[in-house]
Order: C-alpha cells, then sequence, then structure tokens
C-alpha cells in the first residue's frame, strides 16, 4: 500500500545545494539548476541547503549576476525582484518542478528561449525547474550526495508547509515549445564549465580573501552581463529593482570601483579574527582543565576518529562526510601531539601525589 503522502508528482526526492544557488532556486529566481550528471526524475524535486555558509560577497555576486539574467530576460521593462532575507544553511527550503533535464548544448541552441534564460547555463546538464515553493519555517536536517528520499516524518511536514515563491509564479517552460533533440547536430557548448570555474573563484576568495582572485571574483558579475549581452545582441541595461534587505549593498558592490578592500573582504576578516581568538580562548580553557579529564576527552575523539578512518578503507563509507567529520580528520595530528603532553603532566601529577 503507498503511502498517502506519496503521489506520481512527489516522490520525497531531495537534492542538496550549497547557498545562495539553494535559496535561489526555492524563490523562483534560479529557473535551471546545472550538474555534471542527468536524472530520469520528472516531479516535484525538494531543495535542501548544505551546512556550508556563503560569503557575504558570494551572495553579493550572485544576486547581482542574478538581476543582470532577469532584467535581459525581461527587456527593458522595470523588473522587480524579491531575494531571500537570509540564506540559512543545513535546513530543508522548498521544492520546485523538474520538468525536463537538457544537455547545455540544447539550452544554448533552443531558438525560443530568451537570452536571459540561456544564461543561465553553466554545467553539462540543465535540469528546468519550475513552480518553485519556499517552506514558511525550514527543517532543520542532514543532506546527501545527488538525489536522495526524504524521511517520512520531514515529508509530511514540509508538504504542509509550502508558500508559493514569489517570483516566476506565471513562468512555464512549455510556453517556449519543444527543445532540440539531444541526438541531433549540437555545436559545443561555451558555458557548460562556467559554475565550475565560477565556484573556483569563490573557493580562491574564500581562502584568500584578497588579491588577483578578488579582482577575478567581482569580474564574475561583468562577464555574466557580457554572456547576457552577447546572446542577446544588445548591451546590459541595469533597470531591475529589488527588494532584498542586502539590494542596496549590492548594488554598490555592482557599481563602485575598488578602492581598497570591499566591505565584505573586511567582515571576512574580521570574522576570521574573531574565529582565531575563539580558538585562543579554548586553548586556554583546555590548559585550564584537568589534565586527566581533559585526556579522556582527547583519547575519545582519536577513537572516532580511528573509526572514521576505519571505515573510510573498508570502502564502506558511501556517503560525504559531515563538515564536524572532516574537521575532525584534519585534527588528527594536533590531538594526537595534545594526548602526549597531557599524559606528561598526568604522570607528574600522580607523581606529585605519591
Amino acid at each position: 500500500m503507498t503511502a498517502p503522502w506519496l503521489t506520481p508528482e512527489d516522490q520525497g526526492l531531495c537534492l542538496s545545494m550549497h547557498q545562495p544557488w539553494a535559496s535561489l532556486l526555492v524563490y523562483g529566481i534560479k529557473r535551471i539548476e546545472g550538474r555534471s550528471w542527468p536524472t530520469a526524475h520528472r516531479g516535484r524535486l525538494w531543495i535542501a541547503a548544505t551546512a556550508k555558509t556563503p560569503l557575504d560577497i558570494e551572495v553579493e555576486e550572485m544576486e547581482a549576476t542574478y538581476r543582470n539574467v532577469h532584467g535581459v530576460h525581461d527587456g527593458p521593462e522595470e523588473l522587480s525582484i524579491t531575494f531571500p532575507p537570509s540564506y540559512p544553511t543545513g535546513v530543508l527550503l522548498g521544492c520546485v518542478d523538474i520538468v525536463d533535464c537538457l544537455k547545455a548544448e540544447q539550452v544554448e541552441v533552443w531558438e525560443a528561449l530568451p537570452p536571459g534564460l540561456k544564461a543561465e547555463v553553466g554545467s553539462p546538464y540543465c535540469f528546468l525547474c519550475q513552480a518553485a515553493q519556499r517552506l514558511v519555517v525550514p527543517h532543520q536536517m542532514r543532506g546527501w550526495p545527488k538525489l536522495f528520499k526524504l524521511e517520512n516524518k520531514v515529508l509530511k511536514a514540509a508538504q504542509l508547509g509550502l508558500k508559493p515563491a514569489p517570483n516566476s509564479q506565471d513562468f512555464r517552460w512549455a510556453a517556449f515549445g519543444d527543445p532540440p533533440p539531444a541526438d541531433g547536430p549540437l555545436p559545443p557548448s561555451q558555458s557548460k564549465h562556467r559554475y565550475k570555474e565560477l565556484q573556483a573563484r569563490l573557493d580562491a576568495t574564500r581562502s584568500s580573501g584578497s588579491g588577483p582572485e578578488q579582482q577575478q571574483l567581482e569580474g564574475t558579475r561583468a562577464e555574466a552581463g557580457e554572456a547576457c549581452g552577447q546572446a542577446s545582441g544588445h548591451q546590459v541595461a541595469r533597470t531591475g529593482t529589488c527588494t532584498s534587505p542586502r539590494a542596496a549593498t549590492a548594488s554598490a558592490a555592482a557599481t563602485r570601483a575598488v578602492a581598497g578592500l570591499p566591505r565584505a573582504v573586511v567582515q571576512q576578516q574580521q570574522q576570521q579574527q574573531q574565529q582565531q581568538q575563539q580558538q585562543q580562548q579554548q586553548q586556554q580553557t583546555k590548559q585550564e582543565q584537568d589534565p586527566a579529564k581533559r585526556l579522556r576527552a582527547v583519547q575519545k575523539k582519536l577513537r572516532q576518529i580511528a573509526a572514521l578512518e576505519q571505515r573510510q578503507l573498508q570502502g564502506r563509507e558511501q556517503v560525504e562526510l559531515l563538515p564536524g567529520e572532516a574537521a575532525k580528520l584534519q585534527q588528527r595530528g594536533q590531538l594526537e601531539a595534545e594526548a602526549q603532553q597531557l599524559q606528561a603532566l598526568v604522570r607528574q601529577g600522580l607523581l606529585g601525589r605519591g
């Protein structure tokens, strides 16, 4: 007997995505989700945000990029886009309907598509999305690679908490007719690796926060606008308006020349300083703890790390590690050194009491 909450349109399948792309999708702003692999799934697809927190500069760049995309799509008319007020992580956000999965080359040569839609191509395979809905209250959850099924209790609760997205409610892919056949003659795509290159730039900026990578990242928005302009045969006019709380900041970032460090980079450096201070405080607290108690805690972490490594060696670990688990693996050397120091302190304490 089929569970009543499972329907042909909703089998509870979910896709995990990094922010800010995840929220842009469930808000109806992003209409093509790019992947390196195809899918035969059609119908409702739930969208979850991974635990990775986006930098402010990543959010600003993506919001500015999609203002360009929608500005070209809607021509010179005044456009209003409602961006998400926040980009939560580690939660179920909402859902979209998948109507087709095409190769990047098919989308790029689809004559009926507006230039703005073609500008969203950035990966080898394109999931065509519409009818976006968001959860009024996002559900905390862990994501998995590729498509996975939601737990029944999560799915039932989520189905009751959906609200139509504020953007693109009238958008339907069927309005553009049939796409070109996949087995027909298709010119090579010029954009199917753009998101991969963009992510490399974002990762470089996340690591450095300044320098050549920062300048490259600030050129990403201009490249997106150039791609839209080439597709439409005209310059991109910044006619769109935005109701996002980040609008003023993102708009200023889109037009100002780089004079010194951008605000987002300064914020990133401040966050790094705060993290360093917190680490120093944590280290000081550890030193003030009872050495024997701290030693037991460190040894427990080392046993957990050994168990994770053993699972990987045996090939049983088929899913990506949680951020906390991955961090533990990287701390092994530090924990082993701390354990040796604590063992020496414990021995000294025992000798002193003897």
